[in-house]
């Protein structure tokens, strides 16, 4: 399926894009003007929009959703991301971190135990040699000079921390889901600000995207939770940035 729109429709659709996804059009991989989805795909997105009801915006909702489904696909924004590769450089940040520490509350006649599975041993450590000379110029390139032993903290707090429930590693989903509920409540309106059918519709969005399997576990009990979660998550960051301004 071709998706043919006025150069008008297109610029409507890459403002919503741009405002509620963070995908500006020059990012895309190609223009919009020539952006296809198969029609199977096509026809998933526009029943399972369906499911929803109608509203006064549903002709401008059909396009900005098959655009976005495209260009997840399609996109090396998107699909340039390995979640495995993600999942390894979230790790080495993770030890980075617990290295920083260790560095900042190291002193000068401190030992070292370097231990694993299969043995240990002791560096002396003289005149802290070991983050003086090797770690430490290493940390410096990998997270920055002017990162903080109290920030480096919280980000590793943040990190190991472990919610109950299904968790999802991929890091398109946040930022797709809480686009989406975004501009449906802004442009769709519901009764209630998370209802079964905008959940349902966001996990079906994902699945046609390619990033939730079709056999997926995800609920919309986890959606909502989610969204509650990343919509508290983003009125924090915003407010910290405007009490710092």
């Amino acid at each position: 399926m071709e998706l043919n729109y006025t150069p008008e429709q297109l610029n409507e659709a890459e403002g919503l894009l741009a405002k509620y996804y963070e995908i500006p059009a020059e990012a895309l991989h190609v223009p919009l003007a020539a952006l296809e989805l198969q029609n199977s795909i096509a026809k998933g997105v526009m029943d399972a929009y369906a499911t929803m009801g109608t509203s006064p915006h549903d002709e401008l909702l059909h396009r900005v959703f098959l655009i976005l489904t495209c260009v997840v696909r399609t996109s090396p924004e998107f699909t340039g991301q390995n979640p495995v590769d993600l999942k390894h450089a979230k790790r080495l940040r993770l030890d980075l971190l617990r290295l920083y520490i260790l560095n900042g509350t190291t002193r000068a006649g401190d030992a070292l135990i370097v231990k694993n599975r299969s043995r240990s041993f002791r560096l002396e450590n003289d005149a802290n040699w070991f983050f003086r000379e090797l770690a430490g110029p290493f940390l410096e390139q990998h997270l920055g000079r002017h990162i903080t032993r109290e920030q480096a903290r919280k980000e590793l707090e943040a990190g190991e921390s472990h919610r109950r429930g299904r968790r999802v590693s991929d890091p398109r989903v946040p930022r797709l889901m809480l686009g989406t509920w975004r501009l449906l409540t802004d442009l769709h309106g519901f009764r209630t600000p998370m209802p079964n059918v905008l959940c349902n519709f966001i996990i079906r969005l994902l699945q046609l995207q390619g990033i939730f399997p079709e056999n997926t576990d995800i609920d919309t009990l986890w959606v909502r939770a989610q969204l509650r979660y990343l919509n508290g998550k983003a009125k924090k960051q915003n407010q910290e940035s405007s009490s710092g301004s």
